[in-house]
């Protein structure tokens, strides 16, 4: 509204932009969240009201009078921008996965506008929920494989000067060149400057995101400036449908062209369309998009002439004239829709409405970055800088000459680096923080919208990349709980994913001669097992074995989810209509799986595989599974006892329900029967007396030689391929890809797994507790990003020095690509959002049961101090922890008590009261 009233007044385009510019880091909010609008009136008398009402905060005459140098003052926040001061092919790719914009129902790389796949750039975007399968042959096999599909590109926005090149990165002309992502609003920035052979200089200016208050929509603005020049120049808008999923180096021999035309028109003069189906399941992806000149004020109409060359690309050569120094805008605005979308008459009809219906880019954007304010509002979580940092950014003032200056990458890595943001390890600094504001962002980025009618869940590796392609694990686990605790409406959309596939996971359980539900490793459109049978290992240039599919431990990660979000909740719909369904069927599967031993009088499972991943049998039986995975069978105990616990309760609600389930108190008994009588192996000898073993005959394995490999090899993450390739396997060895035992200690408090164990008839000690650790720490090699996190998780009650370097390598996994290029096919969704529960429920200690907010901090010396806000039961609670004491206090809009047990004391939180409670 404020541009179009600017535009309506003949306010000149260059003067909104400069202030557009200099004020961009102005805090017009206590919290900093939205920039401040400043009209420039050259005529006060007849157009101040006009801008006032418009949405400007402030009107002027000249913007001269507003003395911008001062804006130093108030600096750049370098933990919510990422920026970038120079353009590196080598990384690229990890820097376009983490400047991906997405909201739920679709995302799109951070690639350069206009550039094609190759080896430096991809462009990519994906839709929650779009497969597809095909069928390929490799190395002489038949391989089927589905895919998250990689949608039509609605982002080419190419400028060419006449007689010149396209004004894209990697070309020689490209003389100056600055990208940030501001992790607060959203947005992405990108500026670069170009001469050519002629001398003519020419900045390129583009700003884009994908819209969190319309999730159909998407924007990029372009500016253009010709410095030292004035003539004409082309400006192409297209919609590129010759794309593919390429992203992944290691299934480039699969076939990968999934989407087949439909058709590409022009609608009206500003709007094209292109519309594709998927070959083999039929969706009907239609993006159209709007180009349109917004500057200068008083232009006209640009000729415009269509790009030809395939059925799968539409667009337009828009031919425009620049003067010397005056910018040139042009707004492109995207909408999709697909024939999953609901209410849709056609699918190019509904996003051909949406893109003419849209607003300007600039109300857009102002709807977008109210929608991120309120999201930062209940999710962000704030930690204390640890004394060296607490000066950072006065320090770095300074040597800038008094103007701060955002952290600035170098070239060859992936985020920023240097003296404004350290690493931290001796404390927390900026740089944690600029983390965990970039993995909140992106996992909000990758679950939110109203998932309540949206039939998707999360992938592993979010809508930013084609990594596992694009499908669901057991990664979820990790997901829930930073959302449950803030928006428990999204966890619930999600697990109805799940919901809807119980039918699909019957079916496999009945395939595999099993009871009850049985849900895939790996999940894609239909819930169908989608996990390889064999694994291509480039070391030995030969296929191995992959059984992954025989890690069953996933359906219990879904009833955990489960029983945490109604714990949290008490969502009673969602327990009597999806819920204690699920957990029935999960529960019938396990107690299917279970073997009496007659000797030990206890109950068995065998033929699974850990989390850990390296064992998928014995030395002499690969291939076959290991009997009593200690993490299986304690999780299985927890999930029979609470299912019978959570059926018993319905009955008194509901007496129909357990009787509609064809549930019997008989069956019921069986289920607490078997929970207390699961065999959990432990050792028995030697040091590693009385701390559980990881599996049974896990004691019997030889142990690894880790000085020769590290020394031999450097990075030993993925030890499976290595070993195969010499002719050896990670079935012989005590040692594990990521945490497999010590996830216990992950998912359950020491109170509760002390609870469950002694309820199985066993014991673990803390001392015992300290020693486990401690033992399979020193036999992981962290080949999984989520190794790390869980290692500093439950290091948190034995080694808190070493839990917060883990937390730290952890942090920097997607930020500086630390597995050494797997950001670029996505990012790591689980781990992500695991950083950002370990500040939550693990150094704050916070905990759920019992119908009780608990709080028991334990939070390692170099973190001071950390602030955020949960909502139990729809009642807002702040929290405030140091290292001395813990304040909460009501949040805005709690309505009735919250019960709270703080250190050990029980209180009552009230509306509108502060709790401040000493730690000992």
């Amino acid at each position: 509204m404020f541009w179009e009233a600017a535009r309506e007044l003949g306010v000149d385009v260059a003067d909104a932009m400069v202030l557009e510019d200099a004020v961009s880091g102005v805090k017009a909010a206590s919290d900093g969240r939205f920039g401040l609008v400043i009209g420039v009136d050259r005529e006060p008398e007849l157009g101040k009201g006009r801008l006032k009402a418009a949405g400007a905060h402030l009107v002027v005459q000249d913007y001269g009078t507003l003395h911008l140098e001062d804006r130093t003052t108030t600096p750049f926040d370098p933990a919510w921008v990422l920026r970038w001061d120079r353009f590196d092919p080598a990384s690229e790719g990890t820097r376009e996965v983490l400047c991906t914009l997405a909201n739920g129902y679709w995302g799109t790389r951070g690639a350069v506008p206009g550039t094609h796949i190759s080896s430096v750039h991809y462009p990519g975007t994906y839709m929650a929920g779009v497969f597809n399968r095909l069928t390929s042959m490799v190395q002489g096999r038949v391989v089927e494989t589905e895919h998250m599909v990689n949608i039509q590109d609605w982002t080419p926005l190419v400028v060419t000067p006449r007689h010149g090149r396209p004004l894209l990165p990697g070309e020689e002309n490209l003389v100056e060149y600055g990208q940030e992502m501001d992790l607060r609003r959203g947005v992405l920035s990108r500026t670069m400057t170009f001469e050519d052979e002629q001398g003519r200089r020419t900045t390129v200016h583009t700003r884009q995101f994908t819209s969190l208050a319309n999730r159909h929509l998407a924007a990029i603005e372009l500016t253009v400036v010709a410095e030292n020049w004035s003539g004409d120049l082309t400006v192409r808008s297209k919609i590129e449908g010759r794309v593919a999923n390429l992203n992944v180096s290691d299934d480039r021999t699969l076939a990968n062209q999934h989407l087949e035309p439909v058709q590409a028109r022009e609608i009206d003069g500003e709007t094209v369309l292109l519309e594709t189906a998927t070959n083999q399941s039929g969706i009907h992806v239609a993006v159209a998009t709007r180009t349109r000149q917004v500057a200068p004020v008083g232009h006209h109409e640009p000729i415009r002439r269509p790009v030809d060359g395939s059925d799968l690309v539409v667009g337009q050569d828009i031919l425009l004239h620049v003067d010397e120094g005056v910018p040139l805008v042009l707004e492109k605005i995207a909408a999709v829709a697909t024939s999953h979308d609901h209410a849709n008459a056609s699918v190019w009809e509904s996003a051909v409405k949406d893109v003419q219906r849209a607003q300007n880019f600039r109300n857009l954007l102002t709807l977008h970055e109210q929608r991120w304010g309120t999201n930062w509002d209940r999710f962000s979580v704030r930690i204390d800088l640890a004394e060296p940092y607490r000066h950072q950014r006065r320090s770095t003032a300074a040597e800038a000459g008094g103007e701060y200056a955002p952290p600035v990458v170098d070239a060859g890595h992936s985020a920023p680096v240097g003296s404004a943001v350290p690493m931290g390890k001796d404390g927390a600094s900026l740089r944690q923080q600029l983390a965990l504001n970039l993995h909140t962002f992106h996992v909000l980025q990758t679950a939110y919208g109203r998932r309540r009618d949206l039939d998707a869940s999360v992938g592993a590796r979010g809508l930013h990349g084609e990594g596992y392609r694009g499908h669901i694990f057991w990664d979820e686990i990790y997901v829930y709980p930073m959302l449950t605790l803030r928006r428990p409406e999204i966890t619930r959309g999600l697990l109805m994913y799940r919901y809807r596939r119980l039918n699909e996971a019957r079916a496999n359980a009945q395939a595999e001669g099993w009871a009850g539900a049985m849900y895939p490793w790996q999940s894609g459109a239909d819930g169908s097992e989608e996990t390889p049978t064999e694994l291509w290992n480039p070391r030995s240039r030969m296929w191995m074995p992959d059984n992954s599919h025989n890690q069953r431990h996933v359906s219990l990660d879904i009833a955990y989810s489960v029983l945490r979000y109604i714990e949290i909740t008490k969502d009673t719909s969602f327990i009597s209509d999806y819920g204690a369904e699920m957990l029935v069927e999960i529960s019938r599967f396990f107690m299917s799986m279970t073997l009496h031993n007659a000797v030990t009088d206890r109950y068995e499972i065998h033929g699974v595989m850990g989390p850990d991943e390296f064992h998928d049998g014995y030395p002499e039986t690969p291939g076959s599974g290991l009997r009593n995975n200690a993490y299986t069978n304690v999780l299985t105990s927890w999930v029979l006892a609470e299912t019978a616990r959570l059926v018993r309760w319905l009955d008194t609600i509901d007496d129909g329900l357990p009787e509609l389930m064809e549930i019997s108190e008989e069956e019921i008994e069986r289920w607490e029967e078997v929970s207390t009588r699961l065999t959990v192996p432990f050792f028995e000898e030697g040091e590693e007396a009385g701390i559980l073993a990881q599996f049974e005959g896990y004691q019997d394995l030889l142990e690894f030689d880790w000085e020769a490999y590290r020394a031999k090899y450097g990075n030993i993450g993925r030890m499976d391929l290595i070993l195969q390739a010499e002719g050896d396997a990670t079935n012989r060895y005590k040692l594990s890809k990521q945490a497999d035992t010590l996830m216990l200690g992950y998912l359950f408090s020491a109170e509760e797994l002390d609870r469950i164990l002694r309820r199985m008839g066993y014991e673990l000690p803390e001392e015992a507790f300290e020693r486990m650790v401690t033992y399979y720490e020193a036999r992981s090699t962290h080949g999984s990003t989520l190794s790390r996190l869980v290692h500093a998780w439950v290091s948190a009650r034995t080694d808190p020095d070493r839990s917060w370097d883990l937390f730290t390598e952890a942090l920097e996994s997607d930020l500086s690509d630390t597995q050494g290029g797997t950001t670029k096919e996505g990012i790591h969704l689980g781990l992500m959002a695991g950083t950002v529960d370990t500040v939550i429920r693990c150094y704050a200690g916070l905990e759920t049961r019992d119908d009780v907010v608990r709080l028991h901090p334990r939070m390692p010396a170099q973190l001071p101090g950390a602030r955020f806000t949960i909502r139990f039961r729809q009642q807002p609670v702040v929290i405030q922890m140091t290292q001395r004491e813990v304040t909460v206090a009501a949040g805005e809009g709690m309505w009735h008590d919250v019960p709270m047990i703080i250190a050990g004391r029980e209180h009552t939180l009230s509306p509108g009261e502060k709790l401040t409670v000493p730690l000992g």
